[in-house]
């Protein structure tokens, strides 16, 4: 069997996988990397292999469910570091670097997804808000309110982008376009 064959086979095997298939793996492999981080120590970084999941499940599940995946990636790695003893001055470093992860895990979904788009001559494009929550909102509408405000914002600008604000009491305030 060729390489393009084997290649083909491939594509076609992780194609006919259901979304709750893709779901599973990512969790899994998100818990496996995040054993591997805490058994490494704090001084040794995963961050590109949490990647893996992430594209997976945003490319073969849905985008909602590869941010879910970014997100746990994002919380794993940091309980990974609490875990293994990362010490910081202050303790908001730890949501500081989280957030900041997790901003890192978006861009780059953002990227691999319009990457696939391209590959295969598909005219879609992806317009992506970001809410970092430096206090909770009231609601989870309120949330869901601001990351759609960003989303539109691009939408109606340069398109195919990720904005990012941070959400500190009464409003969002834009960080990064």
């Amino acid at each position: 069997m060729t390489i393009p064959a084997i290649m083909k086979s491939l594509v076609a095997f992780f194609d006919d996988r259901s979304p709750l298939f893709w779901t599973i793996i990512g969790i899994v492999l998100v818990g496996l990397l995040g054993i591997i981080d805490y058994l490494t120590g704090y001084e040794i970084s995963f961050s590109l292999f949490y990647l893996a999941p992430i594209a997976a499940v945003a490319w073969y599940a849905s985008r909602k469910l590869g941010i879910f995946i970014s997100i746990l990636s994002a919380l794993t790695w940091m309980l990974a570091e609490l875990s293994s003893g990362q010490t910081y001055s202050q303790p908001v470093i730890y949501f500081w670097n989280t957030l900041i992860r997790l901003g890192f895990f978006m861009t780059r979904l953002h990227a691999d997804l319009t990457d696939h788009m391209r590959q295969r001559n598909w005219p879609v494009t992806f317009s992506v808000g970001v809410v970092i929550c430096a206090t909770i909102p009231d609601s989870a509408n309120e949330l869901v309110d601001m990351a759609d405000e960003l989303m539109y914002i691009v939408k109606n600008s340069t398109k195919n982008d990720v904005r990012f604000s941070v959400y500190s009491g009464r409003q969002a305030h834009s960080v990064m376009a």
